[in-house]
């Protein structure tokens, strides 16, 4: 489905200002409906809040449907959503694109590459499957398309690969992975859930410094945030207790976008 005139302007908006620096990540922890859209002060520019990382039942490993994730982007007053599904040619086609409410849907691919995994949107069509991460992110810029490091953690090499516009300097469900289970059970089991969401929101220093490091060869280099929303972390394994679901984890980390 084409996006109207407007949309596209929109889009091509908030991918253009992911490319350079106008973009920080926030971790905020803030009340559902809390937040206006006031201009930055002393700038002509609007803070526009949205979320980059997230997967659908599009997806192998999750089965969040479109109105729960429309759902959540109205709780948390989003401006703007990154749908970056396991790429197969059904998550190109199918994914949503345009206006859901007052939320813009922009469709895109987690992608593996033999160096790390890359977040590529907006696209069209699919990209070819473990390529170089500078082909991918080529090929994505034939389309129009911007790429990211994704689960920098895991990253094989130096952050700033030939085409690539930035990283994700926080990952959620890495966070979740590695922040020790036992102790994420028990937070999980008799805390709020916003504690949860804190104690996952890892700041990983070595993530960090490679990102320094990257930043020192190659400017702009945008930090993102990586929600990586599945809905599918489940405190009891098979037996269920599903935790962190879309709302949670969209009021727990976003990215904005100065523009």
């Amino acid at each position: 489905m084409a996006m109207p005139r407007l949309l596209r302007t929109c889009a091509t908006a908030i991918c253009g200002t992911l490319a350079g620096c106008a973009a920080f990540t926030g971790m905020e922890f803030e009340a559902a409906g809390s937040r206006s859209r006031p201009r930055v002060a002393g700038t002509p520019f609007f803070d526009w809040k949205g979320v980059v990382h997230c997967h659908s039942h599009l997806s192998h490993d999750s089965d969040g449907t479109l109105e729960q994730i429309a759902a959540a982007c109205r709780e948390a007053r989003l401006d703007f959503l990154v749908m970056t599904d396991h790429q197969t040619d059904a998550s190109i086609r199918d994914g949503v694109r345009g206006m859901v409410g007052d939320t813009l849907f922009l469709v895109g691919a987690e992608v593996r590459s033999p160096i790390g995994t890359l977040l590529c949107f907006p696209l069209q069509r699919p990209l070819r499957h473990f390529q170089h991460p500078a082909l991918l992110a080529k090929e994505a810029a034939e389309q129009g398309g911007l790429s990211f490091a994704a689960h920098a953690e895991l990253w094989r090499a130096p952050l700033a690969a030939p085409g690539l516009h930035g990283a994700e300097i926080v990952n959620l469900h890495a966070g979740a992975m590695t922040a020790g289970k036992l102790g994420t059970l028990g937070t999980a089991l008799f805390l709020p859930i916003r504690s949860l969401c804190e104690r996952i929101s890892l700041r990983d220093d070595a993530v960090l410094a490679a990102f320094d490091e990257a930043l020192q060869t190659k400017h702009p280099f945008t930090p993102i945030g990586g929600n990586d929303a599945h809905a599918n972390i489940q405190v009891f394994g098979p037996l269920g207790g599903t935790i962190a679901d879309y709302r949670e984890v969209f009021l727990t980390l976003s990215t904005h976008v100065l523009a």
